[in-house]
């Protein structure tokens, strides 16, 4: 089960039903993106060509957790709130 939930209400606005055997970034397919909007993905959603053609070219964003394989740089280093428990902000590029 894909959910696309909306944290401006209390109920999934979109789920997409898969067997088993399909791969979870294949969910994101049918997925119609909304400019603007943020989505936020498991890791077993990590396609970053499916991430970047399907949500970043529709003008929206996307936030998951890296997997321990992944290359990128750093490009940027933000400002951290340790009081808000935020460690690091940091913008990369993907290597």
């Amino acid at each position: 089960m894909h959910p696309l939930l909306d944290l401006r209400g209390n109920l999934p606005v979109y789920i997409h039903l898969t067997d088993a055997s399909v791969h979870n970034a294949k969910g994101l397919n049918p997925l119609c993106v909304e400019m603007g909007a943020i989505y936020l993905l498991d890791k077993g959603y990590v396609d970053f060509f499916r991430l970047f053609n399907h949500i970043h070219k529709n003008r929206a964003f996307f936030v998951t957790k890296a997997k321990d394989n992944m290359l990128y740089e750093v490009v940027e280093s933000k400002g951290c709130d340790s009081e808000a428990g935020i460690i690091s902000d940091d913008v990369t590029k993907l290597t």
